[in-house]
């Protein structure tokens, strides 16, 4: 079976243009969003202030992605390469927006392979169609709303080797499958599941065709790429982390800590006991929600293509075996490793179907089988979306609103008062406040003895659920170190006694 089809392979001008259109718009919206919950403080945890602590000292401080929230290098915990790519980018001008900037963009290009994959398989229209979709596509959405996070520059390489896969460019097909690699440590576990499948491809649908140089091409690049993906697997594990870490890797442990202490132990036991696959999903219906979520704005065409889908079948299992409940829900990072292949196989399902009745005009055929699809993804993009784009349903008019972080006189005061310690200060602060300050090489989201100064925020439910501010804070001004400078709307900012010069913050 060959994965090429006859249509013509030139796009088409006002397709690209209609498509360029809509990620411009796409990527300005949820830059938007993405910088207002910044700004807001609305993120629940700490990852923004991790990643702009990391860049801010790999560029300035000669560090390798270091940050005082893990303690140590980011490479401690994940094995993430990609970051280095990344970091000329964050130079042009450092800060916290310009990685949600570039995150928002590289998620926004993926639009243009799931055009050039229809493409192939389908028509023109269709293709648009279908790059239309992706950036409509609910759980992609709750990607770029979740903070930075390196699982989002997976999507649109992964997205591309198939494109390269189809036509039998295996130069920047592995350039592709390397740049999804090296985004994080378990994508080589997907991308041997994709080595596995172009060992399918060959064996099984490409048997009977008669050339068999290019049968033989895609076995070899499919079993190397299982190698090379255990390798990186290993290095990542077993070399590369604890070479950081001094340890070994954490998270087999924590999250999965019922199947087994190393991920081939709990792989094996998993495999052993399959019924735990359904005691999971027993004790946890969101976990049926997560998979339905996935499927449904699709209209489940993927799953009439399943080599494909199965591909992202291991990096489920990561995420629905997890006892962190985060990894299975459509407004976490966590789908981005699925998005692709499940796009690629609804393409591949759509192409199908619409291939069974060669009597009705292709464009009708199109027109009946991506009709479900349009509107599932519309209706499930404006009322189970978990990003801003949802609608909002109210008695009183407007009767459906948009509903955005939005700033209030409180949050400004932080941002002003953020903006205004000397740049070389170290800082104790909380959660809610750490990402504003995360350009310098000291700032700590936690209590930190010694530092020059401290801004905590008592109306913060950072504060109020903590208890560590509420041990060391009333000692502060007793001890002698330190006096407090500030005080306003809940705002304290305690400045260390034996500084040189004080700073006079102004609202």
């Amino acid at each position: 079976m060959q994965e090429s089809s006859t249509h013509p392979t030139h796009p088409g001008r006002k397709a690209l243009l209609v498509i360029t259109g809509a990620v411009l718009l796409y990527t300005a919206l949820f830059f938007f969003f993405a910088m207002m919950r910044a700004k807001a403080s609305s993120y629940g945890d700490s990852d923004l202030g991790i990643f702009g602590q990391a860049f801010h000292t790999t560029l300035f401080c000669g560090e390798i992605f270091y940050n005082t929230f893990e303690g140590g290098s980011h490479f401690m915990f994940h094995n993430s390469p990609v970051f280095f790519l990344i970091v000329p980018l964050y130079a042009l001008h450092p800060g916290i927006y310009t990685l949600l900037f570039i995150m928002t963009c590289a998620i926004a290009s993926g639009a243009y392979p799931v055009y050039f994959i229809a493409r192939e398989k389908i028509n023109e229209k269709g293709a648009v169609i279908f790059a239309l979709l992706y950036l409509l596509y609910h759980p992609l959405h709750g990607v770029n709303y979740c903070q930075f996070h390196e699982l989002a520059f997976t999507i649109t390489p992964l997205l591309w080797s198939y494109y390269f896969f189809m036509k039998r460019s295996y130069v920047p097909f592995w350039i592709c499958c390397i740049l999804a690699m090296l985004c994080k440590e378990e994508i080589s576990i997907t991308t041997a599941a994709y080595g596995i499948y172009l060992l399918y491809c060959s064996l099984v649908r490409e048997r009977l065709s008669p050339d068999r140089a290019q049968r033989k091409a895609i076995a070899v690049n499919g079993a190397v790429l299982v190698a090379v993906s255990f390798l990186y697997l290993y290095l990542s594990l077993h070399v590369i982390i604890p070479h950081f870490k001094h340890g070994d890797y954490p998270f087999v442990s924590e999250r999965y800590g019922n199947l087994g202490t190393t991920l081939s132990g709990a792989a094996l036991h998993l495999l052993l006991n399959p019924q735990l696959i359904f005691k999971a999903f027993w004790d946890d219906v969101a976990r049926v929600h997560y998979i339905v979520e996935l499927l449904l704005p699709l209209a489940f065409l993927s799953l009439w293509e399943l080599p494909v889908l199965l591909i992202a079948l291991p990096n489920l299992f990561i995420n629905i075996m997890s006892t962190y409940s985060t990894m299975y829900l459509t407004g976490s990072r966590y789908p981005s490793v699925l998005i692709p292949f499940i796009f690629i196989s609804a393409i591949l399902g759509a192409h199908r179907l619409i291939s069974r009745k060669p009597s009705v005009p292709e464009s009708r055929r199109t027109a009946k089988i991506l009709a479900a699809p349009v509107i599932l993804t519309v209706l499930c993009a404006f009322f189970i979306n978990p990003s801003p784009l949802r609608l909002h349903v109210q008695i009183c008019p407007p009767w459906l609103v948009f509903k955005y972080p939005r700033m209030t006189a409180h949050q400004r005061m932080i941002l002003s008062l953020a903006s205004q310690f000397p740049r070389d200060a170290s800082i104790a602060t909380q959660l809610g406040i750490y990402h504003h300050l995360c350009g310098r090489k000291e700032v700590y989201a936690c209590y930190h003895e010694g530092v020059d100064y401290i801004f905590i925020d008592r109306s913060s439910r950072w504060y109020t659920e903590g208890a560590e501010w509420k041990r060391f804070l009333p000692g502060l001004a007793e001890s002698g170190a330190y006096e407090l400078i500030f005080s306003m709307d809940y705002l304290l900012i305690y400045r260390r006694k034996d500084l040189p010069e004080a700073v006079h913050f102004k609202i």
